[in-house]
């Protein structure tokens, strides 16, 4: 069984940014939540929020 929910660590390995690039993302929209004092993200929602952020370079 896949993990669904995941660390800023885990979410920043599976984008391939560092984890201090998923902090500033938290602070731009990345869907997460707060399980007492640790921040736990979604992978389905991340993968949604990414998905819709996605630029074109079509003119």
């Amino acid at each position: 069984m896949e993990k669904r929910f995941l660390t800023a660590k885990e979410v920043a390995e599976m984008l391939g940014v560092a984890q201090s690039t998923v902090y500033n993302l938290k602070k731009e929209g990345l869907p997460y939540f707060k399980i007492g004092g640790s921040i736990k993200f979604d992978k389905e929602e991340v993968l949604q929020w990414i998905d819709k952020c996605k630029v074109s370079d079509k003119k």
